[in-house]
């Protein structure tokens, strides 16, 4: 393979990783009062695709009450589950883990 082949394969390559790492934000809708977490990732997973993943024990007590539109879900999980000492991350085949006492990275540094 001649040099300017490779160099124009890389260049393809490089812009195709670019633009696939900026997907739109995974954002909702609705009106949450008081319901069990185990509830709002059931309506979660229904109208975003997401598959939640969590031992029950963890998230037992948490109760959701929040109202809006396009809210961003990440950001949302992240504002509910820290204050509990739990974390969420988001692989790229949409599953989602919530862990306890360790963040895993979204992102290498």
């Amino acid at each position: 393979m001649n040099r300017i082949t490779f160099i124009s394969i890389a260049c393809i390559l490089i812009f195709l990783q670019n633009t696939a790492g900026q997907e739109r934000p995974l954002t909702f809708s609705g009106h949450f009062d008081g319901i069990p977490f185990s509830e709002f990732a059931e309506e979660m997973e229904t109208r975003t695709g997401i598959r939640f993943f969590y031992l029950a024990s963890w998230v037992g007590d948490l109760q959701v009450t929040l109202s809006g539109d396009d809210l961003q879900l990440l950001p949302v999980l992240d504002s509910m589950l820290r204050p509990e000492g739990l974390y969420c991350f988001l692989d790229p085949w949409n599953h989602l883990f919530l862990t306890d006492s360790v963040s895993l990275l979204r992102q290498l540094p």
